[in-house]
C-alpha cells in the first residue's frame, strides 16, 4: 500500500464502501501495484453462519472476529 501511495501521492483511506465508478481507477491502480509484487500473498477467512453460527458462541461479536483473525494470522505466518 505504501508503494502505491508513494507513487500516486494518494494518501486517502481505502474502504470498500467508497468503491464507486469514479474511484474505480484508484482501486484498480492499487490492486495492480499489489499484484506486481512477487512476494505478495493474500489470505482471507470466510465463515458460514449456518449451521453453526460462530457469533452465537460468544457474547461479544468482536471476540469472534478476534479469534478468526488469530487463526488466519497463525495460518499465514511462514514456519521458521
Amino acid at each position: 500500500m505504501q508503494k502505491y501511495r508513494d507513487r500516486t501521492h494518494d494518501y486517502g483511506k481505502f474502504h470498500l464502501t467508497d468503491l464507486t465508478q469514479g474511484a474505480l481507477n484508484t482501486y484498480k491502480g492499487f490492486v495492480d501495484t499489489v499484484l506486481a509484487n512477487r512476494d505478495f500473498r493474500f489470505f482471507c477467512c470466510v465463515t458460514a453462519r449456518d449451521p453453526a453460527d460462530p457469533v452465537a458462541r460468544f457474547a461479544v461479536p468482536w471476540t469472534v472476529y478476534l479469534k478468526l483473525f488469530e487463526r488466519l494470522l497463525i495460518g499465514a505466518i511462514r514456519p521458521g
